[in-house]
């Protein structure tokens, strides 16, 4: 079975990537150059890309190319929104297709992915992969946009383009059972992308350390679950992310799956101050303090509310414990999100 273990196939060397589209808060993690390649084929129901081995590649879905700019950003505003915020998640989360990832971006990952993701259910409150994908000009879109790193970087494609083991293959190759009718290989040019807005500087991250992808995935997989799950912020859930990819490293290098000589940084701090981008004295004491302060404040808040009237009220008709009222503060602030309001409690 391929896997990526080799970070040079991720890390190698930060390719330019154009200005991505905006839809109202949502990323489009798509150009405009790939828009206007995609639209060269209206009415059409299939589309021919060419991959980095000249190969012609045939991309097909549900419906037809659209005839205006306006109609195809939409198709692709649809599918990015239908992801609810939690488009790696969602990912990562599927078990029975496979997920390649391509290549990482410090803020869009690509995943190399096979037709029956469609019939992957989600775990962990994830839901299935959004319908509007099976479109034709969104898969091809996005297959596109992807095909344009890795004919920046033809080996990303070629050679690289490796899969995680799903469960049940994990299972088999622990039992023994059956491991000759497990297809662990499989063929880049039957394959389509998925471009993925993450909020976790993968790159950076990667190039400090040199660690195999596997590790980066979790480190934005740990960031992604606690913006989702918590009131924390961006760089404070980014810091979560790096401390729980360190203590996976340490064990890999516990376990002899990682050798110390093949990191770039083996310094924690520094390991988190250059993957934040930060200088100066200390900067990570500085956020880690910073985060002491705001769960102080947050206890405080919550002593003071308890005093008020209105806090008992809200308690006794919506909440009866603390964990309660935290899901109506994410609800509440998930909510001044959605209306393009700053944080805040309702």
């Amino acid at each position: 079975m391929a896997t990526i273990d080799d970070p040079d196939a991720i890390y190698d060397e930060i390719i330019e990537t154009p200005t991505t589209i905006r839809k109202g808060q949502q990323i489009l993690p798509i150009t405009e150059d790939t828009i206007s390649l995609i639209l060269e084929h209206s009415g059409s129901k299939t589309i021919e890309l060419t991959t980095p081995q000249g190969n012609e590649q045939t991309i097909t879905g549900r419906g037809e190319v659209p005839e205006t700019r306006e109609r195809l950003i939409d198709l692709l505003y649809k599918a990015q929104k239908d992801f609810k915020y939690n488009g790696f998640i969602t990912l990562d989360n599927l078990s029975d297709p496979r997920l390649g990832p391509l290549h990482f971006s410090n803020s869009i990952a690509r995943f190399a992915v096979k037709d029956d993701i469609f019939n992957a259910r989600g775990q962990r409150g994830t839901d299935e992969l959004p319908n509007h994908f099976k479109h034709v000009a969104v898969k091809a879109a996005h297959t596109a946009e992807g095909l344009r790193i890795a004919n920046e970087l033809p080996h990303h494609w070629a050679k690289e383009a490796g899969w995680g083991t799903t469960m049940r293959e994990e299972l088999s190759r622990i039992t023994g059972e059956n491991p000759e009718e497990q297809e662990l290989d499989i063929d880049p040019e039957n394959c389509w992308i998925i471009n993925v807005p993450i909020e976790f500087p993968a790159q950076r991250f990667g190039q400090v350390t040199n660690v195999p992808s596997r590790i980066v995935m979790s480190a934005i997989r740990q960031t992604e679950m606690t913006l989702k799950e918590t009131l924390m912020s961006k760089e404070i859930a980014q810091l979560k992310g790096i401390e729980e990819a360190i203590a996976s490293l340490e064990i890999n290098i516990a376990q002899g799956k990682i050798h110390p000589n093949d990191l770039n940084e083996t310094d924690n701090d520094q390991i988190m101050a250059k993957t934040l981008n930060k200088t100066g004295d200390n900067p990570i004491k500085k956020i880690k303090n910073k985060k002491q302060d705001e769960r102080r404040k947050a206890f405080q808040t919550v002593r003071r509310l308890s005093n008020d009237e209105n806090f008992n009220i809200v308690m006794a008709e919506y909440a009866e414990t603390i964990s309660d009222l935290g899901l109506l503060a994410m609800a509440g602030t998930k909510y001044r999100e959605e209306q393009g309001k700053p944080p805040g409690f309702y």
